[in-house]
């Protein structure tokens, strides 16, 4: 036998064993999706047969709570028959309380906010001046920053300044700029 009749064979049985796992993985699935669709009804029937006998219960605990509150509703409306003037009193000194409480919580509060305002003007007023310091701060400095970078300073000089070394100020080494 050559080798191309063994793979031309190898093949062949490879393809054969492929459609047989398939036929058996497809028959595998379908006996699944039975055993999972009937066991899916059972447990549906169980549920529903279940929710039935709940529902059944709870239809007769709510009417025997009904009875009850329908006893105290009509207790409760005996009670208030007779409180109702103690309860209209109490309801609009509530009111009254709560009428002037807001009011003096908004005095306060009006008051709270004018005075915020009025710091946030003087603040703008305070950064406008810094602003204007820093401007000219700026302008006689000639552009010239004091820089630190960790432990070391630097001078930095604006763009195209020319520097001429060997000056002296006051007894002090100093730099022309230009």
């Amino acid at each position: 036998m050559s080798i191309g009749e063994l793979s031309s064979k190898l093949k062949d049985r490879i393809q054969q064993d492929r459609e047989e796992l398939e036929s058996i993985a497809r028959h595998e699935f379908e006996n699944l999706q039975q055993s999972l669709s009937r066991s899916s009804q059972d447990a549906l029937n169980t549920i529903e047969a279940d929710i039935a006998a709940k529902t059944e219960s709870l239809g007769k605990a709510i009417a025997t709570q009904l009875q009850g509150l329908s006893d105290q509703t009509t207790t409760l409306r005996k009670s208030l028959a007779k409180t109702w003037l103690r309860t209209t009193v109490l309801g609009f000194c509530l009111l009254m309380g709560l009428i002037l409480g807001t009011w003096g919580l908004s005095s306060i509060m009006s008051a709270h906010i004018i005075n915020q305002w009025q710091q946030i003007k003087a603040l703008q007023v305070k950064k406008r001046q810094l602003k204007e310091t820093i401007s000219n701060l700026e302008k006689q400095t000639w552009g010239i920053q004091l820089v630190q970078n960790g432990d070391n300073r630097f001078i930095v000089l604006p763009p195209k300044a020319i520097i001429h070394e060997g000056w002296s100020f006051k007894n002090r080494k100093a730099l022309k700029l230009e």
